[in-house]
Order: C-alpha cells, then structure tokens, then sequence
C-alpha cells in the first residue's frame, strides 16, 4: 500500500514566528557563536521593515502535524522595470528545512514551500544564491537556469593565494592542509610579486576615488540602455540596503566608492573585504564604454587594501571587460529564474537583465548555516 503523505501547513510567516525560525537556521551553529537576538531583529528588518513592502509577497513557514517548526523561506518584493514596465518581482532567501532522523531534508516540505512562494502575485520570481539541490526543486516547479548569470568573475591580486581561496570557495570548505597551503603561497606571491602582478594586471588608470553618491548611482541606473530589466530604487531604499550591509559587514571592511577620471564621475562600485584577503563586489556600475575603467580602479584599490582576489557576479554583457582586465570565471552558486511571462525570463537568458548583489538575497543570507 502507498504510505500517505505526510501531513504540513505552510503559511506566511509572521513577527511572531521569527525566534523559532531563528532558532532553525542556528540549529547547526556553536553555541559560543550563536547571535539569535540580533538575527530575529535583522530578520524582522529584512523581511517586514524593508522598502519594497507587498501584502501579498511574504516569507513562508511550514510546521509538521506535531506543531513544530520545520522550514523557512524568505522572501522579499522587489520593484524592477522591463523595457520602462514596472513589474513585481519575488526574491526568496535563507531557504532552510529541518533534516529528518536519516540527516536528510525533508524533501515534501522542501518542495511545498518552493511551490507556495512560486504561486504568488510576482511577475517574475529569481534566486541566485541556489545549490544543487535547491536548482532542481525550481527545475521541478517550471524555473529555468540562467547559465549567463550563474558564473563568479575573480581577478587575482596576489595569485597563489586567490586560486587557493576560489578553489575553497567551490568546495564550501577548507582544502587539507589549508593553513600550510596559504602560509606557503603567501611566501610564493611576496618572492615573485612583480611578475605576478604584471600577470593578474590590466592597464592601469588614473582614477580618482571619491565618497559614495547614491544620487550618482541613480542617474546610472536611469541611463543604462545594455539592459531591458533594471532594479528600481530611490534615495531611501539606496540607503537602507547600505545600513543592512554594513550590518552584515560585521567587522569585515565595506568598501564603497563613487570613482572619478578627475573631472566627473565614471562609476561607483562597493565591495566587502574578509580578513583572508577575499574581496567580494557587492554592486559595480559605470557609464557606456567605462566599465573597463571601473574594474581597473576597483582592483588597484583592493590591491591596496591588502586583498587577495576580487570577485563579482557576472553580468553578460561585460564579458570583454572581464577578459581586458584579465579577469577568470568560475561556477559557484546557480541563478534560477522563474516567471508566467516567458519574455520577462527570455530577457535574462539573452543577458539583458541588470542583476547585482543588491537585486538577489546575496545580502540577506545569515552567513554559512544549514541552507539550500
């Protein structure tokens, strides 16, 4: 006989639900490194305080038949226009599901809350932050991957050690013998740094940085004409995603600039720098023709600052950026989109979507928990 399936609720997720959820997405944490009170307030910004409210478009729960709490999916509203249409998008984030007694997710629930948030009133519904197994509950439920956008560029500053910090990164852990790997390819990048970095290098510029000017990045992103979907955002929302990065940043250095050629501004670009020397681009813009000169200016100021590797998402039409300024790619995570409109997903499959840390849940992830 077939065993029944078991039996779930899945509802919005409200204020009230956030310590127990909390909880859930802690459960594989030290106890010395649990920060539970700040991550419910953080959690109540990000998902019930932020600039793009929707009262149809909310985090989800799903309880068990015995009450208890067994997954979470996050998720935002976001506005973001499609050849000058506003349209409504999804984004999930801190996607997390109980595993069973076996050590495995429990994979009806899994899916039940990819389905639920799916369902919503978005026009478009994306991820790109997803892992293998999340990848195929999406592929399921009729998302697509965008193969374009599902790649990391990374342009070596001290060369050994930034190889050593992509390959960990792919792996989702240390290699053996980490410790004694980077202490020998940091002796390695200081004995041949001068070949080394005429290898990594581009042509260099004259760049002027200057203090961020969120007014700036708003004109950008009014005159990019390569892209057919644009995230929308004014003064406010600018400003509020900037505090919860800086929250996030948590002692590690956030790096934001508006970059110059002396006379006027060209681009601006953020960055989180680890103690490791991994240098994360969280957002990178410039004018028509002047992005080469963007990532010139932000690898030499990350360069300075003692960094290893520069690393960013992938935007397509960039490609022969990246390659002027020796720039490498790899596959880290996937980027999955999903939508009723078969225009609006085309869009991304042709690369004519403007997508940034900023526009995924890059920035509302709690850090490396037990998430798909």
């Amino acid at each position: 006989p077939t065993s029944p399936m078991p039996a779930i609720d899945i509802r919005p997720c409200t204020e009230a639900d956030l310590p127990a959820v909390v909880d859930l997405l802690l459960a594989n944490t030290p106890a010395a490194e649990r920060r539970a009170g700040p991550l419910t307030e953080h959690a109540r910004e990000v998902y019930f305080d932020h600039p793009w409210l929707h009262p149809e478009i909310a985090p989800l729960v799903c309880f068990g038949a015995d009450g208890r709490l067994n997954g979470f999916i996050g998720a935002t509203a976001r506005r973001m226009t499609f050849r000058g249409e506003e349209i409504l998008v999804a984004v999930p984030g801190n996607f997390v599901v109980r595993p069973g007694p076996d050590g495995k997710v429990d994979a009806f629930s899994a899916i039940g809350l990819v389905r639920r948030f799916l369902t919503g009133p978005q026009d478009l519904s994306l991820t790109d932050t997803s892992n293998d197994l999340s990848r195929r509950m999406w592929e399921a439920a009729g998302g697509a991957v965008v193969a374009g956008y599902s790649f990391d560029w990374f342009r070596p500053i001290r060369p050994v050690r930034a190889l050593l910090q992509v390959v960990e990164a792919e792996r989702k852990t240390a290699l053996p013998m980490s410790r004694w790997l980077h202490r020998v390819g940091g002796v390695v990048d200081i004995a041949g740094a001068r070949v080394l970095a005429r290898m990594a290098a581009g042509k260099r510029v004259d760049a002027v940085l200057a203090p961020f000017d969120p007014d700036f990045l708003l004109q950008l992103l009014a005159r990019h004409r390569a892209y057919e979907i644009v995230g929308v955002y004014d003064r406010d929302s600018i400003a509020w995603l900037m505090r919860q990065i800086e929250a996030k940043a948590q002692g590690r250095t956030l790096v934001c600039h508006t970059v110059t050629d002396g006379k006027q501004p060209m681009g601006a670009f953020a960055y989180i720098l680890r103690a490791d020397g991994y240098a994360e681009v969280l957002f990178s813009y410039a004018r028509e023709g002047r992005y080469d000169f963007l990532l010139s200016a932000m690898a030499s100021d990350a360069a300075a600052r003692g960094a290893a590797v520069l690393t960013g998402t992938v935007k397509p039409p960039r490609l022969p950026s990246y390659k002027g300024q020796r720039c490498f790619f790899f596959a880290n995570q996937w980027t999955v989109v999903h939508s009723r409109r078969p225009e609006l997903a085309d869009a991304f499959h042709r690369g004519r979507a403007l997508l940034t840390a900023l526009d995924g849940e890059k920035w509302t992830r709690f850090g490396d928990l037990f998430t798909l």
